[in-house]
């Protein structure tokens, strides 16, 4: 049993299609394919395409020059 399965669709924040854009993106940076700063480059583009423009802002402050 998942513990998504409590919630009802509507409650969930992610689709199927998002979560696993969002897990792929963290596996690269586990398995050290990309940067520290792509991955936080990555991450910010990630969550302005959800709508979250104030998340993305806040990743982005961690990039290193």
């Amino acid at each position: 049993m998942d513990i998504l399965d409590e919630f009802p669709k509507e409650d969930q924040f992610l689709g199927d299609e998002e979560a696993t854009e969002l897990r792929l993106i963290m596996k690269e940076v586990q398995l050290d394919r990309i940067s520290l700063n792509t991955y936080y480059k990555r991450l910010a583009e990630f969550w302005k395409r959800q709508g979250f423009p104030e998340w993305a802002e806040e990743i982005l402050e961690r990039v290193k020059d």
